[in-house]
């Protein structure tokens, strides 16, 4: 029954204090009345002001969220209470608050540095990319954050080569070039101000520019000038990034390119190499863009082999890991059996993530159900891989489909639900890797003839000019930092 008296909203926080799986949907259903509504809005903003919690915050803007759609409360009232206006803008400041929460893990250096390669040197880095097999989304904060994360992933390398290339070298014009080499783009930042426009996640440029300022390659307040600060560094730098993928791929290419950039950019102010560091520099340069990735993708490809990956709840996001069995070899029922096929559709996994990052902050049972669900069949995938038992993988490989599917129906669609019909007599497990929506699909074949059957099928009839199959081994070295 509805709460009629002003204790509603001291009600809801004690609530709220004590049930962390407390589902928005339930506090909704205990508001009678706008007058109540506008209470428990006022409570929430004295349980954020008494409680710096940065993931708190996140969960209470959530909330506010929901009481304001819900019971059509004046913007004004929320800008009074909350800070913010309009249902926009506290999920603005949610994602804002997960974001500062991530930016936690690891202190930044906020002053210029000399760079320690010579004039002639190139810093040149090399990465596999990930493909995920198991616990997906359980990596991405805030749920990973407060509820640990488990996921099986491997490095790998894609018609025998390395997907990802990163260099850079210096110049004495004391400005930043960028360069892109497989979109042929290319531009050259001579102020702080263009440094720091990287607000955009569909600009090509926009992880290089984050990424030289989370390195401390140029300046984060927009009053320093860059010349100023390429001067400590001994001149202006050249930085040419290279991605063989298009973006949206579904094989964390973002994020490895990201990590690729940060890793040679670390070599030229020569930083001792540390991969936990790396790891959380990456997942800071994911808030930074909007992006809001999990640490999986970065890890997949810096971390070579096929891999459980586990982490605590917590700040600190600190791996563990365990490398699986993975048989390749010519002949090998995996080998035979496994097929890595481009659907030609491209997504940007930014609006599926935050659906789920959305969906988790209301507590929405499903969600949570599913995240249980996900962390579960990732131990359960690692043993089967350790068996050597390909068809209990492919069994694997189809309920994480099916998990992905039900934490975000965003994951498919019906060209990639057709294309999987089209296959589907002769498949025991297929998936689309990442956050899915587009880009690559793994596939299990029910046996090597129905593997064989597979790539003639979609060889012969492909749902685009751009569709196409690709050889996948795993790779064994992960990222490599080479000074020429």
């Amino acid at each position: 029954m509805p709460k009629s008296t002003d204790s509603a909203g001291l009600h809801l926080m004690e609530r709220f204090l004590s049930e962390d799986r407390l589902a928005a949907s339930d506090v909704l259903q205990e508001i009678g009345s706008k007058d109540e509504a506008r209470r428990v809005l006022t409570q929430l903003a004295g349980a954020m002001a008494s409680r710096p919690d940065s993931l708190f915050r996140a969960r209470m803007l959530r909330l506010g969220e929901e009481v304001m759609v819900r019971f059509r409360v004046q913007p004004s009232f929320c800008r009074e209470q909350l800070g913010y206006s309009s249902p926009a803008t506290l999920m603005q400041g949610a994602f804002s608050a997960v974001a500062d929460a991530v930016a936690r893990s690891v202190p930044l250096v906020q002053a210029p540095r000399p760079a320690v390669i010579l004039p002639d040197q190139v810093v040149w880095v090399t990465t596999p990319v990930r493909l995920d097999f198991a616990g997906g989304w359980s990596d991405t904060p805030p749920i990973s954050t407060e509820l640990g994360g488990t996921v099986v992933n491997a490095a790998i390398t894609l018609n025998g080569q390395y997907p990802v290339q990163v260099m850079a070298k210096l110049n004495q014009e004391g400005v930043i070039r960028l360069s892109s080499i497989d979109l042929g783009s290319r531009i050259t930042i001579r102020t702080t101000a263009e440094l720091l426009n990287h607000g955009d996640p569909r600009h090509w440029a926009a992880l290089p520019k984050a990424a030289l300022v989370l390195a401390g390659l140029g300046p984060s307040r927009p009053d320093i000038p860059l010349r100023k600060w390429l001067s400590v560094l001994g001149g202006g730098l050249d930085l040419n990034i290279f991605s063989a993928l298009p973006k949206g791929s579904g094989l964390g290419t973002s994020s490895i390119l990201g990590t690729a950039v940060l890793a040679c950019l670390g070599r030229v102010l020569g930083e001792p190499y540390s991969t936990d560091r790396l790891i959380s520099l990456t997942s800071i340069l994911e808030q930074r863009m909007c992006t809001g990735g999990g640490w999986q993708d970065q890890i997949g490809g810096m971390i070579p082999g096929v891999k459980l990956i586990r982490t605590q709840r917590g700040v600190d996001q600190t791996v563990s890991l365990s490398w699986a069995v993975f048989d390749l070899r010519p002949g090998s029922a995996l080998r035979e059996r496994t097929l890595l096929y481009y659907t030609g559709q491209k997504r940007m996994a930014r609006h599926i993530l935050h659906n789920v990052v959305r969906q988790y902050l209301a507590r929405d049972p499903v969600t949570l159900r599913t995240i249980d669900e996900l962390k579960d069949a990732a131990l359960e995938m690692k043993a089967n891989l350790d068996a050597q038992d390909v068809d209990a993988f492919a069994q694997g490989i189809e309920r994480y489909w099916t998990l992905k599917k039900q934490i975000d129906p965003g994951s498919t669609n019906p060209q990639i639900e057709a294309l999987l019909k089209s296959v589907s007599r002769w498949t025991a497990g297929r998936m689309l890797p990442g956050a899915g929506g587009g880009g690559f699909i793994f596939l299990v074949a029910r046996d090597p003839d129905a593997a064989r059957q597979i790539r003639r099928r979609l060889t012969d009839s492909p749902p685009n000019r751009l569709a196409r199959f690709f050889e996948y081994d795993v790779d064994q070295t992960g990222v490599k930092v080479t000074v020429l």
